[in-house]
């Protein structure tokens, strides 16, 4: 990977977090080719629901 290709994964994309965020509230199954932040969204508001879950 280029210096460039890691400068672009590791830059923040809030849309793309709150994009799999929303995803994962309307059951959209995770990607594994889908966008680094897409699925940091998608994981966190998974970890949100079962914390929910636990905690009625």
């Amino acid at each position: 990977m280029t210096r460039r290709e890691q400068a672009n994964c590791e830059r923040w994309e809030p849309a793309e977090y709150a994009v799999g965020y929303g995803a994962r509230l309307s059951g959209i199954p995770k990607l594994e080719t889908s966008h680094r932040w897409w699925q940091m969204g998608r994981d966190d508001a998974d970890t949100e629901l079962l914390e929910s879950a636990r905690h009625p």
